[in-house]
């Protein structure tokens, strides 16, 4: 039996939303900016197509597109140009925080 975020690139854009990006703050001493919401609020955010938070509204950084640019080569340009959109769309609505992650939509 096949999980709904099996070879799902939302959930692939979410993972390097969340727990990637916080991985890479704490890496670099940075702090991240508390929990980050849920794959749940993550997609229909997404769905609803309107910004979070206008103060986050900005292009995707360098770090995601360097990603990116890495996973395709090891998981094909089609699912990472998926992925990216995503990730694009996230920075887009402002649902991206300073640190690269995920904003906690309940607070």
């Amino acid at each position: 039996m096949s999980s709904p975020i099996q070879n799902n690139p939302a959930f692939s854009a979410y993972s390097r939303l969340t727990v990637v990006n916080n991985f890479l703050a704490r890496k670099e001493g940075r702090e991240p900016d508390g929990i980050n919401m849920s794959f749940k609020e993550f997609t229909e955010a997404l769905e609803k197509n309107e910004v979070v938070k206008k103060e986050n509204v900005r292009p995707t950084n360098e770090l995601q597109r360097h990603h990116s640019r890495t996973n395709a080569a090891f998981n094909g340009a089609h699912w990472e140009q998926s992925t990216l959109s995503y990730i694009d769309k996230a920075f887009e609505l402002g649902l991206v925080n300073s640190s690269g992650t995920l904003i906690n939509l309940k607070g």
